[in-house]
């Protein structure tokens, strides 16, 4: 807990400080600035890997579907 100048005690381990007039205030601090950008970059990553992983899939399927339905389609004679 720390106090300043203007006599507010600040508790640094939650997002919220309060002051001597018993009023609560939310403070967003440096600290979790920047864990939003930690989660908006692991947001984004994640999207990203998951729609090359899901294209993957979608195009392996077709493919082994094409395959299939290759081996068994009967051929046409030639007439």
């Amino acid at each position: 807990m720390i106090e300043d100048k203007e006599n507010h005690f600040y508790f640094y381990q939650t997002n919220w400080y309060y002051k001597l007039d018993r009023s609560i205030t939310y403070k967003l601090d440096k600290k979790k600035r920047e864990n939003w950008k930690l989660a908006g970059i692991t947001l984004v990553t994640a999207i990203i890997t998951g729609w090359a992983l899901d294209s993957i899939l979608i195009l392996g399927t077709m493919l082994a579907s094409g395959l299939l339905f290759g081996f068994f389609v009967e051929e046409e004679e030639d007439l």
